[in-house]
């Protein structure tokens, strides 16, 4: 099995596209384009919501749920073992990242260099920085009323 039968390959108008079944295979294509450039790619997507679970938190839950493990010290070490430029590797890689962990997975592996991901802001996906400190705010201070104001756009992820 080769990396190229995890996803589908079309030319498109000029354009390269590469069609993937499950999100985190498109690391797959994005090893294989990071091989052939002289550095390391930027990576920007829209969508609904950002795809920026860390990578193999998913796995590392399940390995650790009956031993009461550090599932967040697992997956980093998980990360650590990835090798974009070895296909078994990346296949073992693929194997064990869940939804929305592959963009993670390619930062950390070196396969990427930054991801910008541009969110819907009302779908209702990762809450913005802003937000995420209001509520911190809002249940430290309960039931007083919290000391920042609601936030408000543009917010920052």
């Amino acid at each position: 099995m080769s990396l190229a039968d995890l996803f589908r390959y079309r030319s498109v108008c000029g354009k390269d596209v590469y069609v993937v079944e499950d999100h985190h295979q498109a690391l797959a294509p994005w090893a294989l384009i990071r091989r052939r450039l002289d550095r390391v790619p930027n990576l920007i997507t829209i969508d609904h919501h950002t795809d920026v679970y860390e990578a193999f938190l998913g796995h590392a839950h399940l390995e650790t749920y009956e031993s009461g493990g550090d599932a967040w010290a697992l997956a980093r070490e998980l990360a650590k073992r990835i090798d974009w430029q070895d296909d078994q590797s990346l296949f073992w890689a693929i194997e064990r990242l869940r939804h929305d962990e592959h963009i993670d997975a390619a930062t950390l592996s070196g396969v990427l260099n930054y991801a910008f991901c541009i969110q819907l802001s009302d779908s209702g996906g990762n809450p913005s920085i802003e937000e995420q400190n209001y509520a911190t705010d809002r249940q430290a201070r309960w039931p007083q009323p919290p000391t920042l104001p609601p936030p408000c756009r543009p917010m920052t992820y």
